[in-house]
């Protein structure tokens, strides 16, 4: 059913309020908003995971945008998850509870996560059905999202071979067993931004076999094999849900392409403008299959600093600029530390000397068809 039609000029824009899944007997109900750019070339559509049905001039503007761009469906998910839910939970409470009666019952349909990724798949479904009533065709999505949109992100590819690549946001938090731990050992005690699920008791007792299997069960590490699409991986330096460096306990074992794109002093909201460049990277890949670069490092470590040697594999992209980023901080909690950047040099070897508790990455910065 299309309940708003906000289009503007040759773009055409309609949004379709449809029924998604029925879980634990409460019928789920969700918005989809599509863009059609009046030119359409792209062989896969981008679909945003979102949260509530509401969005600014500005948000629209920018799918609006990011659809011209690359001539490319954009459509954005609303309503994940549906909420409030049992007497009024929302976000992180209504995910904690469903965890606590997979907890208590064993029941593995509990977990919020379920529909929505189920969502995100009938989602996919009807706009594959939309663009083909346009007389359109597409070959798969783009899926991304922030937070635990971002979660279902990485779900959702996990088990529909349609998602041909992810731009997941704000989830640094893969291996979530051995991430929780590792909070421990970095900070000395869970995170304050996920109380939601340390007051009701999920994080105690992490050996207990019930919630180890709740763990993995929800953990897109578990399925990391079907993991095989391109990842750029959007996170800010400096959030707070996450120890800053998350991302070693799975990278490495991610299968296929991947690369982390840090938004610096963004927290949990990253930027605006790394995300879109990153989903038109993600695009032009998938339609000319171009080869994204890669950056990494050659590191020796001695107990006052590092050497650093960045290693750039161009691909098919133009290196413009390479950064690196640094950040101190007395105590090695970097949550409320400012990272700062200067160019370096694609040879030059970097001694770094660390006084304080140190944090470092190199940014490369690419064009990559033509953006």
């Amino acid at each position: 059913m299309i309940v708003e039609s906000p289009s503007e000029g040759l773009i055409k824009i309609e949004t379709m309020k449809f029924d998604s899944v029925v879980w634990q007997n409460i019928q789920w109900q969700n918005h989809l908003m599509i863009i059609r750019p009046p030119s359409v070339l792209s062989t896969v559509a981008v679909i945003f995971i979102a949260g509530d049905y509401k969005y600014t001039q500005e948000e629209l503007s920018i799918f609006r945008l990011l659809a011209l761009q690359n001539k490319a469906y954009v459509a954005v998910l609303f309503d994940i998850p549906n909420q409030p839910l049992f007497g009024g939970l929302r976000e992180d409470w209504l995910l904690s509870y469903s965890f606590s009666k997979f907890i208590e019952t064993g029941d593995h349909s509990w977990p919020t996560l379920l529909p929505m990724v189920q969502s995100t798949v009938v989602s996919m479904n009807l706009l594959d059905d939309y663009i083909k009533n346009t007389g359109d065709k597409i070959e798969g999505f783009i899926l991304t999202g922030g937070s635990k949109r971002g979660w279902t992100t990485w779900l959702t590819a996990t088990m529909d071979e349609r998602v041909k690549g992810i731009v997941p946001i704000a989830f640094d938090n893969l291996n979530i067993a051995e991430q929780m731990q590792h909070q421990l050992s970095f900070w000395g005690s869970f995170s304050p931004s996920i109380r939601e699920y340390v007051e009701r008791g999920i994080l105690d007792d992490l050996d207990n076999p019930v919630k180890r299997d709740l763990l993995q069960y929800i953990d897109p590490f578990t399925y990391r094999m079907d993991l095989e699409v391109p990842k750029l991986i959007v996170v800010g330096t400096n959030d707070p849900y996450w120890p800053i460096d998350a991302s070693k306990l799975y990278v490495d074992d991610l299968p296929g392409y991947f690369s982390m794109v840090y938004a610096p002093n963004a927290r949990h909201g990253t930027e605006v403008f790394r995300v879109t460049q990153a989903i038109s990277s993600m695009i032009y890949h998938i339609n000319t299959g171009d080869a994204l670069p890669a950056l990494s490092c050659k590191i020796v470590s001695f107990e006052e600093g590092a050497r650093i040697h960045p290693v750039v594999k161009i691909g098919d992209a133009k290196l413009n600029e390479l950064r690196l980023f640094t950040s101190s901080s007395p105590d090695g909690d970097f949550r409320k530390s400012r990272f700062e950047f200067e160019i370096i040099d694609e040879n030059q070897l970097i001694e770094l000397s660390f006084g304080l508790p140190t944090a470092y990455y190199i940014e490369g910065v690419f064009t990559f068809g033509g953006k």
